[in-house]
């Protein structure tokens, strides 16, 4: 890992324990004590406010000393004053940790980063079961815009949930790593009941959530993603880059973005279902390239649009031969088809359905290669799509094809954060459907 540093502004508090790449407190459970690191302080001294330890380390040596004399009971805070802190070395075994109920908020680079060993390096040395939960991260990558709100590199059975994550110049949360189809220690990871909202725009190729490589197990559902800009190309809703491979993504809400809200660069086996996609400006499902497998299912869906292209860039189905099974001659077989789709519904509230193009051809000529044979094209009855507001009545036609209400109640943060006062912390009461323009700042 390259030296870089952690900048926390004059006023500001992380709270409980922090950073996993800094932090290896394996099996961390709480106890009743406090420190401050300052960045004028001084590690041989106890780590008061008044003494405050003067790195991150020694605070980390400092709990690894309060669990040798016995099992931790209650919470361990460590609180960060104003200042620059240099991290020049990862620390990898970083395990069931837990980030929750921190704001962190005008930032050189990005709020969080757990990265661990590869599938080269042993057991011990991979980071796992890390718990990311309930946090307000905003107005970060000040100094890197490249940096990510949410980065998680290379770990497994890790929690990435209700996070309120806003205002940075590149991607909301980015998990999995590994370019391509060949193994990867990301598995079994969860991002679930984020709100993420107002990203991008000062360089391209990003998404609210963003996945790369095989990741067996990871599930990314009932998150509220929306306004996601781009410098030129690829402000995205949800993101699977080069090789994201056997993801569920479900429940989601994503709408508002300059590019699509679901997008695939190339991909295989992902399950994608119950999710609302609308309001792109340029496109609505985009794919990049064809290959011989299926890259995705996309079922059950909801894609509303009023502009740009429904099923962008590539769609096209190739012949290829698929291994089923090896039990007799027909366990390999031809497979004409790159991804299925049905039961979804479609609408676009300017255009007849014979208006609409399905990749570069008709209704009918999509149905033809065997797409979306029970799916439909009516109005969804959005309450009120531009506001954000994508409740569904009683009557919408998408409960006739099974879709399932998505229940944004619990988006965001369940607990107050950071240092300010509870009155003025989004609770989970508040609208989750809601778009500030300005969140407070």
């Amino acid at each position: 890992m390259n030296p870089a540093s952690l900048r926390i502004t004059a006023g500001s508090a992380l709270r409980h324990v922090l950073l996993a790449a800094v932090f290896a407190l394996a099996g961390f459970a709480a106890y009743p004590a406090s420190y401050h690191v300052a960045p004028n302080g001084d590690d041989t001294g106890p780590g008061s406010p008044v003494r405050p330890f003067a790195t991150l380390a020694r605070a980390r040596d400092a709990v690894r000393d309060l669990k040798k004399a016995g099992p931790l009971q209650e919470p361990v805070v460590v609180q960060l004053h104003g200042g620059t802190y240099p991290i020049t070395r990862a620390v990898r075994g970083c395990s069931d940790n837990q980030f929750v109920g921190n704001e962190i908020a005008h930032i050189a680079a990005g709020g969080f980063r757990v990265n661990g060993g590869t599938e080269r390096d042993p057991p011990w040395e991979r980071t796992r079961s890390n718990r990311i939960t309930d946090n307000w991260l905003h107005h970060y990558g000040l100094d890197y815009p490249s940096a990510v709100g949410v980065l998680i590199m290379s770990t497994e059975g890790n929690t990435v949930a209700h996070n309120h994550v806003h205002h940075g110049g590149y991607t909301g949360v980015a998990l999995g790593w590994g370019w391509g189809y060949g193994r990867s220690v990301s598995q079994n990871n969860r991002v679930e009941f984020n709100h993420i909202h107002h990203i991008g725009g000062v360089l391209s190729d990003l998404g609210g959530i963003y996945t790369l490589g095989v990741s067996p197990g990871t599930v990314i559902r009932n998150n509220h993603i929306h306004d996601v800009d781009a410098n030129h190309y690829g402000g995205w809703g949800i993101y699977h880059d080069e090789g994201s491979t056997h993801l569920l993504v479900e429940n989601n809400v994503v709408h508002h973005t300059k590019f699509a809200p679901f997008n695939i660069h190339f991909a295989r086996e992902v399950t994608v279902r119950n999710n609302i996609f609308a309001l792109g400006r340029l496109e609505q499902a985009s794919r990049s390239r064809n290959e011989p497998h299926k890259s995705v299912f996309f079922e059950n869906n909801i894609a509303y649009r009023r502009e740009g292209k429904l099923f962008s860039k590539n769609w096209k189905d190739v012949a290829y031969e698929f291994y089923f099974h090896p039990k007799n001659k027909q366990g390999t077989a031809a497979v004409g088809s790159t991804f299925d789709a049905d039961w979804n519904l479609y609408f676009n509230p300017t255009l007849k359905l014979e208006e609409v193009r399905f990749d570069s051809g008709t209704w009918d000529d999509w149905r033809r290669r065997g797409k979306d044979a029970h799916s439909c094209y009516a109005d969804p009855l959005f309450v009120a799509p531009e506001q954000g507001d994508f409740t569904l009545p009683p009557g919408s036609p998408a409960f006739a094809l099974g879709f399932q209400p998505i229940d944004l109640g619990q988006v965001g943060p369940r607990i107050p954060t950071g240092p300010r006062p509870a009155a003025k912390v989004r609770t989970a009461g508040a609208r989750p459907l809601d778009r500030p323009a300005a969140p407070r700042p």
